[in-house]
């Protein structure tokens, strides 16, 4: 029974994980971000920007399983990060 409950536990919280994942990136305009004295290098023929929050992602990472724990391969964290065309990507 008890290790029922383990297992169960386990996959419960490797569900909620894999949820909780993909809000980290919000779509911004370009025009709200505030630009320093310096001025671009490089500027893409096309692009999007987003901001991160910094906080939800830090504390998904410290939900995180040791690198090397038998969770890990239960529950690690997939991280999307935004393309150029808006899509995302794991």
């Amino acid at each position: 029974m008890r290790a029922f409950v383990s297992i169960l536990t386990l996959i419960l919280g490797a569900f909620n994980f894999g949820n909780a994942q993909n809000n980290f990136w919000q779509p911004v305009n370009q025009q709200s971000i505030k630009v320093g004295p310096q001025s671009r290098q490089i500027i893409p023929a096309s692009y999007l920007t987003f901001s991160l929050d910094i906080d939800g992602l830090k504390a998904v990472l410290q939900r995180a399983p040791n690198r090397y724990s038998q969770n890990a391969e239960l529950s690690s964290p997939i991280i999307t990060l935004p393309r150029p065309d808006g899509t995302f990507e794991r």
